[in-house]
């Protein structure tokens, strides 16, 4: 199975919180080439972390860990897939149709052009992984296969 994680689910592998377990085990029995990320994930992920230090949700040695073995993992353990041009139309149509911020868009248009992709090769689409509502809803209208690790305890 493919997976593509959007920010709000990947920082669950990294930070203990709800859904955190799941996406660890999802994670960790997938090879690199089933765990697909935008690469606007990487300043998304590494965001919420600072967020979350600067807020006192965790500890200067914590942060400091989580941070160096999520950039090791953005370069060695996902595929990163770019956001050209067709990426940010694909997310400017998806926001007339879906209450979308614009970087949720960005990685709904991501997962919706590698399930197209991947589908026109004849290979099985993927699961989108989200830990945000509003955006796993604007997801399953269109039509993907929608996981939020919220759901799972």
């Amino acid at each position: 199975m493919k997976y593509f994680f959007d920010s709000s689910a990947i920082v669950k592998r990294y930070i203990t919180e709800i859904g955190s377990a799941w996406v660890k085990t999802v994670a960790k029995n997938q090879p690199k080439k089933n765990l697909y990320l935008s690469f606007v994930t990487g300043a998304e992920a590494t965001a919420a972390f600072a967020k979350r230090h600067r807020n006192g949700d965790i500890p200067t040695s914590d942060y400091n860990t989580v941070r160096k073995v999520f950039q090791r993992h953005f370069q060695q353990r996902y595929t990163l897939l770019r956001v050209t041009k067709d990426v940010i139309q694909k997310a400017m149509d998806l926001t007339h149709n879906h209450p979308l911020r614009g970087f949720d868009a960005i990685q709904l248009a991501t997962a919706l052009i590698l399930e197209n992709d991947l589908k026109r090769s004849g290979l099985p689409g993927i699961t989108f992984v989200c830990a945000d509502r509003n955006l796993c809803n604007a997801a399953r209208v269109e039509s993907l296969t929608t996981e939020n690790p919220n759901d799972y305890q």
